[in-house]
């Protein structure tokens, strides 16, 4: 039987529109460095590494591979994750699963983006899709898709504006709190009403910027968490 799963610790760099004077391995290394400091384990502690990335943003490939000297991926199990926007979440959910097999005793998962370094636009447009049958899909984009669903469920009345508004708001709220966060401001649910469509009834407020930062975080099954940390989250 699986155990019980916790995080034992955590690493992000800063979140920003533009960090030229760090390299992707750089970036990728400080997250690193700082969720071992933070579990108090070195990189020989970890038995296997994840890394996830949209990697059409920058285009850059088989990154598990190039990031091998900044990640410590070196001679360990592991393996790229790339689902599109679902990529940071599904880091987590792959984490997990392996933490609860018992073949690992720490697992260390890495999520970034760089996209000052190359075109997200043109890494979206070499998708070969053709257009007219995918007009459903807005033809290679997230945005008419997300709106269309949007749309459906407000004529549904299964959710309204505000209650939409109100989850933005909390978000604004938690990433006021973190010091690493690309935006830091306060919203308001007026605010977010009143902000401009992009594609209704996605507003402007809802969407967030293209930022450059990483996020690393260690996991572990239940009796090497508390060897660990005293005070793991489950």
């Amino acid at each position: 039987m699986s155990e019980r799963i916790a995080v034992v610790g955590i690493g992000q760099t800063e979140f920003k529109s533009r960090w030229p004077e760090i390299s992707q391995v750089e970036m990728v290394n400080l997250s690193v460095k700082r969720a071992l400091e933070n579990a108090n384990l070195t990189i020989k502690d970890i038995d296997a590494v994840f890394v996830g990335n949209m990697e059409l943003f920058e285009g850059n490939y088989q990154v598990d591979m190039w990031l091998a000297e900044g990640d410590g991926a070196y001679l360990k199990s592991g393996m790229k994750i790339q689902t599109g926007g679902s990529t940071g979440s599904s880091v987590c959910t792959t984490l997990f699963d392996h933490a609860a097999t018992g073949l690992y005793g720490a697992v260390l998962g890495i999520a970034f983006e760089k996209q000052d370094e190359g075109s997200s636009d043109y890494g979206l447009r070499i998708i070969s899709e053709d257009t007219f049958f995918d007009i459903g899909n807005g033809a290679r984009a997230a945005g008419p898709a997300m709106a269309a669903m949007a749309l459906d469920m407000l004529k549904r009345q299964s959710v309204t504006e505000e209650q939409i508004a109100q989850l933005r708001v909390q978000e604004a709220e938690n990433a006021s709190r973190n010091p690493h966060a690309h935006l830091r401001k306060r919203l308001t649910v007026e605010e977010v009403m009143k902000s401009r469509f992009l594609i209704p009834p996605l507003r402007f407020l809802h969407m967030c910027p293209a930022s450059v930062g990483a996020c690393s975080m260690i996991v572990a099954p239940e009796k090497k968490a508390k060897k660990i940390s005293p005070n793991p989250a489950w």
